[in-house]
């Protein structure tokens, strides 16, 4: 069974104005472009209320280190009351969105996903003793590369999330 350390549990934005849907979904594309992450989507919901629409939206991406460790961040992403607006910039009309959006952040260290040291009882002692004494500072760099990674995707959408109420 591969192990999971939860680096960063529960952390989110809370957003209520204007913005483009459309423009947060690039920006987050390229960031994961940017670190090397491969994308991975889980769920993917719309629905269409009286208040608006309402959006669910659920990634995984990740970043393997080697074949024993990679870095996951979790992104949930809560759109509601989401409505178009027409509004307009200097010459032009540009067409946004009204909202409110929650955007959760997990970031999470798995080891030995590919569950090869798994197999019999003396690969799991012999494991140990190396996770333990031998690899006990590549531990502490991939985990500060899981905290360094969602916190930079955290307050890159957080900039850009303030930018939109001026």
């Amino acid at each position: 069974m591969a192990e999971r350390y939860v680096i960063i549990d529960g952390l989110s934005i809370v957003y209520s104005g204007y913005f483009s849907l459309s423009k947060l979904y690039k920006l987050i594309d390229t960031w994961l472009a940017t670190k090397s992450y491969l994308k991975q989507g889980l769920k993917n919901i719309e629905q269409v209320t009286e208040k608006g629409r309402y959006i669910e939206l659920e990634l995984l991406p990740y970043f393997e280190f080697n074949d024993y460790a990679k870095s996951t961040i979790h992104i949930v992403i809560y759109v509601t009351n989401l409505k178009d607006k027409i509004v307009k910039i200097g010459n032009h009309e540009e067409k946004i969105n009204e909202g409110n959006i929650q955007i959760k952040f997990d970031g999470i260290l798995n080891t030995d996903y590919e569950r090869r040291w798994r197999s019999k009882p003396f690969f799991m002692f012999i494991r140990a003793i190396v996770d333990k004494y031998i690899f006990r500072t590549e531990y502490h760099k991939f985990k500060d590369k899981v905290y360094r990674d969602t916190m930079s995707l955290h307050d890159e959408l957080k900039s850009y999330l303030n930018l939109n109420k001026f």
